[in-house]
Parts: structure tokens; C-alpha cells; sequence
């Protein structure tokens, strides 16, 4: 499942019949990436699904200057280890589109320009 969430509540579905495999998500953040955003923070965490499903979540959070996009990327396949795998990935795309990694721990990263 991949869904965008808007500021002002306005909720945008791209895809829900199935959640996305593991090795699509870099592809899927590489496309939601917005280089006027001032920063960009990615993260993984569980998030309840239409109130009924928990799915392990990749979350891309874009600051613009005027909105604040949300983009909540859901894999069934995703764990922590997983994830650990992925953040060099999502580091070298971001970092690709001319942003710093400002802050990192273990479930999330922050990108700035």
C-alpha cells in the first residue's frame, strides 16, 4: 500500500490493494522525492491500517515551504533488520538529490540541505 497524506487532512491513495515488497521501496522514496523540500525526514515504524491492520511502514516526510507531504510506504516483508539493510540505500538516493544526512539513530534519518 502506498498512500500520501497532505497537511490540511486532504488524503491522496496511489495504491491500496497490496502492500509493496521490500526491494521496491527505494525506487518508490527515489520518486517521492521533492528537492524544494528544505528537509526530509525517513523513518520505520508500524502504522494501523483502516483501523484494523498493522503494517511495518516506511515514512518519507517532506518540509516545503508551503505543505507538508507525508508518504507512508507499507511492506508486509519489512522488519528491523531489513530496514537496517535499507537505510544505506535510502541514504545514497537522498544524499544523490543534494541533501546531508543531519541527525540518524536507529529508526530514523534526517536530510537537510
Amino acid at each position: 500500500m502506498f498512500k500520501k497524506f497532505y497537511e490540511e487532512g486532504n488524503e491522496v491513495e496511489y495504491e491500496t490493494e497490496n502492500p509493496v515488497k521490500v526491494a521496491e521501496i527505494p525506487d518508490l522514496i527515489s520518486q517521492v522525492i521533492n528537492t524544494d523540500a528544505e528537509v526530509i525526514d525517513v523513518y520505520f515504524e508500524e502504522v494501523e491500517v483502516e483501523g484494523k491492520d498493522i503494517y511495518p511502514t516506511v515514512v518519507v516526510d517532506e518540509y516545503l515551504p508551503n505543505s507538508n507531504p507525508a508518504y507512508l510506504i507499507y511492506s508486509k516483508e519489512l522488519d528491523d533488520i531489513k530496514w537496517e539493510e535499507m537505510k544505506s540505500k535510502i541514504k545514497e538516493i537522498v544524499t544523490g538529490k543534494g541533501y546531508n544526512v543531519c541527525d540518524e539513530d536507529v529508526f530514523y534519518i534526517s536530510f537537510c540541505k
